[in-house]
């Protein structure tokens, strides 16, 4: 028995009843607004979840302009209702705060037209961008001036209300930085705009099947499937669930042929490595799996999305199971294929006592409940319409 197994089977043993352990929530109402940074740094800052602030210095002897800057920073708009708007804080080049000052927000939709909004400074030379409603779901590019000069760039993205104004928004809030974004499905993004067939395969070991499910429509990719389904009417979604319970990657490779090129899916989702680390798959076997699956995949012309692995208690907190986690994400990378951070997501969330253990696993301490089921559906759905939405990253 591997380390890890050892350490879940102590922390299966160890593990007290669901209706007496009740993971903490927080009593804080759902935000209006999810703001993620895209993993963008830029030179004038971040948008953040506390403040969304950006700052532009004005290093010309007179104040009367600000100095431009290429910065692109990015956030993400639920329902299109602006509420809680990013803000612009004017510094001249000692510091000081440039109060009373006018600043045009200059809005660029998709089509190419400009909309200019206008605020001004105040004694902190601080402008919020206008409170406001986007009509339409899709970038937005904004440019703040002060004068002839651009002070920052930044862009909003606009998801549609049935995707982030829905329950499971409110039940899954996506916190910053994990809000996804996916590259590299550019067909997949084709075909659901345009409103034709999309046929996806979720391959994967028993958090795709749906082990421990309350019902077999509770399963990650059935509830993915519903989700992105009522984004997209237009589009007809097909969706085939390839998970067998156990698989490491080197089992995912050998089956890849019968379960997943023979239904010639336009798009993967392939969640691989935690078994891989239960089972003491050596590292290095691992990743020529999942990259020569990656590869194999690529030349049907399948495009792919990585799923890395969930958290749990004891062995899934180890340095070594992170190894893993690690591992996917750096394949990914390399290769150019977007990961879905599933156990990043887990560790905010727990992180910020929105949910406990006990509310998203099993009493086995490992496989997924039905709400981190419905939560790595929402994560998935969000991120390719995003990219839908928005375009490459």
């Amino acid at each position: 028995m591997s380390a890890l197994a050892r350490g879940l089977e102590q922390n299966v043993a160890a593990r007290p009843d669901r209706r007496t352990a009740r993971g903490k929530r927080s009593a804080a109402p759902a935000r209006n607004i999810s703001v993620a940074a895209l993993g963008l740094l830029t030179a004038v800052g971040l948008f953040t979840a506390c403040g969304s602030e950006l700052t532009a210095v004005d290093t010309s002897d007179a104040d009367a302009s600000v100095q431009a800057s290429s910065a692109s920073v990015q956030f993400s708009v639920i329902a299109r209702e602006i509420t809680t708007p990013p803000a612009v804080t004017i510094r001249d080049r000692q510091g000081r705060a440039l109060g009373a000052r006018r600043v045009r927000f200059l809005l660029t939709n998709s089509s190419g037209s400009t909309t200019e909004l206008r605020s001004t400074t105040d004694s902190s030379g601080r402008a919020e961008f206008p409170r406001m409603r986007l009509n339409d779901a899709g970038r937005y590019h904004v440019e703040a001036r002060m004068g002839v000069a651009s002070a920052v760039r930044f862009s909003i993205l606009a998801l549609p209300e049935t995707l982030l104004g829905s329950g499971t928004a409110t039940r899954c809030p996506l916190l910053d930085p994990i809000l996804p974004h996916f590259g590299g499905i550019p067909r997949t993004a084709t075909l659901l705009k345009e409103g034709r067939t999309l046929t996806i395969v979720a391959f994967g070991s028993s958090s795709t099947f749906g082990t421990g499910a309350s019902d077999s429509s509770l399963s990650f990719p059935s509830q993915f499937h519903r989700e992105l389904q009522s984004v997209f009417p237009r589009s007809t979604i097909r969706l085939i669930n390839a998970g067998v319970p156990g698989n490491n990657s080197l089992d995912l490779d050998a089956r890849l042929e019968r379960d997943v090129l023979a239904h010639g899916p336009n798009l993967v989702i392939l969640q691989t490595g935690t078994n891989d680390a239960l089972q003491s798959v050596p590292l290095s076997s691992m990743r020529a799996a999942t990259e020569r699956t990656i590869h194999r995949l690529r030349e049907r012309g399948i495009e792919v999305v990585l799923l890395d692995s969930q958290r749990f208690p004891g062995a899934g907190e180890s340095d070594l199971y992170l190894t893993y986690v690690q591992a996917v994400a750096d394949i990914g990378s390399t290769l150019g294929v977007s990961t879905a951070r599933r156990y990043g997501w887990m560790s905010a969330i727990l992180a910020a006592q929105r949910y406990g253990y006990a509310d998203l696993l099993l009493g086995d301490g490992l496989h997924q409940s039905d709400l981190a089921s419905e939560c790595t559906a929402h994560l998935l759905a969000t991120g390719v319409s995003a990219t839908v939405f928005g375009g490459e990253p």
